[in-house]
């Protein structure tokens, strides 16, 4: 809750940024002196959010088998609707009427099956966690 509370403080600082510098005229920059106090604000804010995000990350232990149990077929429904567009050569409307109707039994594979088969960079089935770490770790 902090942390969505202190988000909302650090967007509503960007806000009353944008509204400072909304419309300055060439050459003015009076106004400009009015930033100061809201970045320097949202910067220890943002500080102090990014510690408590680190807490909070640090003791996070994942349950697989709950988050597995979670991984119901409405989640991959799209991609169903995709696949049998792929296999079947339906129309994507009919294609996710019938994937709606029973989002569960059209896909025939396991959640880790559907996740670890999308392979580009960011996705599930590969995050690029070993990029990031080398980034890091410079």
């Amino acid at each position: 809750e902090l942390l969505r509370a202190g988000h909302a403080e650090v967007a509503g600082a960007a806000a009353n940024l944008q509204m400072i510098t909304a419309n300055l005229t060439s050459g003015y920059h009076r106004d400009l002196q009015l930033t100061k106090e809201p970045v320097i604000r949202s910067v220890a804010k943002t500080h102090s959010l990014l510690q408590a995000a680190q807490i909070l990350v640090a003791g996070l232990k994942p349950a697989p088998e709950e988050l597995e149990k979670a991984c119901t077929g409405e989640l991959f429904a799209a991609e169903a609707a995709n696949r049998l567009v792929k296999q079947k050569g339906i129309a994507f409307r009919e294609a996710y009427r019938r994937v709606a109707a029973d989002p569960d039994s059209t896909t025939g594979l396991t959640a880790a099956d559907l996740i670890t088969s999308y392979t580009h960079t960011g996705s599930p089935g590969n995050p690029g966690l070993d990029k990031l770490q080398q980034r890091l770790r410079k």
